[in-house]
């Protein structure tokens, strides 16, 4: 499917989706070179963004640049707010930025809370109303960006699907193929664990399974089984 940048002045960048990180790269390091101001604006925008490089979210939230067909649902568009939709239609989303401050992202420990834990074992400390499926897409965004084995895996994922069954499936494409595991604290503090050990480090499989442990009550699955890990 035909994906392409929109530059603010109705100009098009043709790209492949699983390039549009190194595009965004190229047109934020040329922003940069025009003038201080420019790259003072782009310092105090970046400094936050410590796990995922920040040259998206800044082409297309400071930029003003429009990504067609995010996530290869046709005739959409994520724009400048944020906001992904539908051509004609009023509904829309918004994406949040993926700095580290908004994601809240810090090594694994304990104790737990409700969050996501990547392949590398860092935490995303979002609260149970946070963990809206858009965080998921905000970073499966940045994955098919930069990497055209999972932009080939999605692309057989997603067929046939539009905004509404996205939002609804993307967990299970997340854990599945990007590592993800998932860690809620209910109201009387019981722990359930959806652990994806295909991608944890035996170390963190068994810290997670530790604190599990603590109360009868709490419940430790594994969603996909230990199979390759994939690093």
């Amino acid at each position: 499917m035909k994906t392409c940048l929109i530059k603010p002045d109705g100009k098009i960048i043709p790209i492949n989706y699983y390039n549009l990180l190194k595009t965004c790269e190229v047109i934020t390091k040329n922003y940069c070179k025009e003038n201080t101001s420019n790259l003072k604006e782009f310092g105090n925008f970046s400094k936050d963004y410590q796990t995922y490089l920040p040259y998206i979210d800044f082409v297309i939230r400071k930029l003003g640049f429009v990504l067609l067909n995010p996530f290869l649902i046709p005739n959409t568009l994520y724009g400048k707010d944020g906001k992904i939709f539908k051509i004609g239609q009023n509904k829309s989303f918004t994406l949040p930025l993926l700095s580290d401050k908004e994601m809240h992202i810090q090594p694994l420990s304990i104790p737990l809370e409700n969050s996501i834990v990547d392949k590398n074992g860092l935490v995303y400390k979002l609260s149970r109303n946070d963990r809206h499926p858009i965080y998921m897409l905000a970073l499966l965004n940045y994955f098919l960006a930069s990497n055209k084995e999972l932009y080939l895996e999605w692309e057989n994922f997603i067929q046939n699907q539009d905004l509404n069954t996205l939002v609804s499936t993307v967990r299970t494409f997340m854990y599945e193929y990007c590592g993800f595991s998932d860690i809620s604290k209910y109201a009387d503090e019981s722990l359930v664990v959806m652990a994806n050990e295909k991608f944890l480090s035996d170390d963190n499989i068994n810290l997670l399974k530790n604190e599990v442990k603590k109360q009868p009550t709490n419940f430790y699955e594994v969603i996909f089984p230990k199979k390759d890990k994939q690093k």
